[in-house]
Parts: structure tokens; C-alpha cells; sequence
């Protein structure tokens, strides 16, 4: 990026979506300013320029950059926020944050809320925060109401979108329509927007293998055996990408593949029976539960 690149995005002076620092020295300064915007509208953040917009640069240590990333991922839930570092000579530049409109709200830096006011961060007031609150989640621009933009139904598991409808029909929970295409099946599980699009939550469902997973980075859960009862050292550690059928099922393996296994035989000298440290039932509860109620908003995330 070149410096003149930026000014399309910036405002001279400080506003309500702009905000200036002169070092990375200021990096707490910075990750609330950036916490506030997350908790408004977005907006920019540049480190290299002064309170008035004139970009003078700034000294760029390896070990500053690492201490700004660090700092931005102490803020929750994780967004998808990443510095760009602009040279304007070597170990001399600009940093620029975009920051866009958090779709979780509120979002907290090391457990304090900020806000964007008067072009001024500042700590988020209880009444606030319990608006954003509120407003999380709700409307018609939620992530999963959204039409899906880089997927067709083609990109879909028609054959698991089948399966979930007979599932349902069995089960009492849809109604017996006989044997509908796919599309109905999708349109009746409100997956589809009101030009026929698929949405966001159709691809968090039933996305096929195989699919492109970039423009989707969150469709993810992460798996991790431990040795011992701290994070020091794995036993096992193993990422999948998935729609959510999919990612139940690796869950359920992963931790299946890991839980011990005890034999009981009865009294009578029947049949051994197996008994599961954990039971598959709470398992399934568990992981089904994490998938349902994320944020699928935050790109950034996943199910750990």
C-alpha cells in the first residue's frame, strides 16, 4: 500500500471514525480505539501521523508490531482485525488499522468495554453496553440472514440437506411435504433470501467437502488433547473445516477417539457392557450447543 492510498480513507482532523497515533508506543491507546469503533460504526486507525492528520511516520520494531497483534487479540469476542504495515524507509512507516462495525457487540479489551464518542475513546457505560446488549443478534442484517456471496447450491451437500429434511420429518419436527427438491427444502427452512439466494446459515449447515473455506474461515473447530492438566504440552491437535453437521461429527470423534472405555459385566454373566467416561448423549449436547450459539459473524473465530 502506498501512503497516498489511505487518504480515501481518512478525515483531517480526529472524528468519530478516525483515529491518530504517533508511535506504537501508544498501542493501548490504539486496541481501545479500536474496541470503540468495534462497539460503533468501524472506522480507521493509523499510527505515523499526528492529531491533525499529517502522516510523519513512525519507528517500526519487530517486537512493537508483535505487542499491538498480541493486544488486539485480548480483545473479545475476536475480531477480524489485522495491523498493515506501510514503509515509508526500513524500521520507518505507518500502521493502519481498518476497523469494521463489530458484529457481536459489545467487544472488551482485557475485560473493559470502550466506545467511540466525539471522536474520543471511552470507557462503555453499564446502560450503553446493555444496549449493545440488546441489539446483539437481532434485525435483518445479522451474519447468517446475509446472502451468501461466494456460494451457489452447487457448494451445498444436497444429499445431507435430504437427510436433515427425512430426519426432521420422522422426528415430527417439519411437516411430511413428500419427497421436495432440495431448493424447497432450503427455501422451507427459511435458507434462502427473498430473491431465492442462498443465505449465510445454509453454508454454516451444509457446505459440501471439498468447499472453498477462505471466503468462510470460521466454519472451523479446533481439537486438542492435552497431556497432564495444563496447555503445555499435546497429546493430539487437530483442526477441521466443515458445515455444522460436519464439524459435529469430527467433534464427536475427536473426543470419542480420546475417552477411556470402561467394561462392566452383569451380575447374570450376560454380555459385557461398555461404558463411556463421557455419555454420547451429553457429548452430542455439548458440541451441538457450541456449534448452534457462536457468533458466526466473527471471521476470526471458531469452536474450540
Amino acid at each position: 500500500m502506498d501512503p497516498s492510498d489511505l487518504r480515501p480513507s481518512l478525515n483531517s482532523p480526529e472524528t468519530l471514525e478516525v483515529e491518530y497515533k504517533e508511535t506504537l508506543g501508544q498501542r493501548t491507546d490504539v486496541v481501545r480505539a479500536v474496541c470503540g469503533m468495534l462497539n460503533r460504526q468501524g472506522g480507521h486507525v493509523l499510527v505515523g501521523a499526528t492529531d491533525a492528520g499529517e502522516l510523519v511516520g513512525c519507528t517500526l520494531l519487530a517486537k512493537h508490531l508483535q505487542q499491538l497483534r498480541g493486544e488486539l487479540r485480548a480483545i473479545r469476542p475476536s475480531p477480524a482485525v489485522d495491523p498493515e504495515v506501510v514503509k515509508l524507509r526500513p524500521g520507518f512507516g505507518l500502521v493502519y488499522i481498518r476497523v469494521p462495525e463489530g458484529a457481536s457487540k459489545p467487544y472488551k479489551h482485557n475485560g473493559v468495554g470502550w466506545y467511540r464518542e466525539d471522536g474520543e475513546t471511552v470507557e462503555l457505560r453499564a446502560d450503553r453496553e446493555a444496549d449493545l446488549h440488546r441489539g446483539r443478534g437481532s434485525g435483518t442484517d445479522r451474519w447468517e440472514l446475509r446472502e451468501a456471496e461466494e456460494a451457489t447450491l452447487d457448494d451445498l451437500d444436497l444429499d445431507l440437506v435430504r437427510s436433515v429434511y427425512r430426519s426432521g420429518v420422522a422426528s415430527g419436527r417439519i411437516p411430511d411435504e413428500g419427497s421436495p427438491a432440495p431448493v424447497d427444502i432450503l427455501r422451507g427452512l427459511q435458507l434462502l433470501s427473498s430473491t431465492g439466494e442462498l443465505r449465510n446459515a445454509a453454508v454454516a449447515l451444509f457446505a459440501r467437502p471439498g468447499f472453498d473455506w477462505a471466503s468462510y474461515p470460521q466454519l472451523l473447530l479446533r481439537c486438542a488433547r492435552f497431556r497432564g492438566t495444563t496447555h503445555d504440552a499435546f497429546i493430539d491437535n487437530q483442526a477441521f473445516r466443515g458445515g455444522a453437521f460436519e464439524l459435529l461429527a469430527r467433534g464427536q470423534e475427536f473426543v470419542g477417539r480420546h475417552t477411556s472405555i470402561a467394561g462392566e459385566i452383569p451380575t447374570d454373566g450376560g454380555t459385557r457392557v461398555d461404558v463411556p467416561l463421557y455419555p454420547a448423549e451429553a457429548l452430542r449436547e455439548i458440541l451441538a450447543n457450541a456449534l448452534c450459539h457462536r457468533a458466526y459473524g466473527e471471521v476470526g473465530g471458531s469452536v474450540s
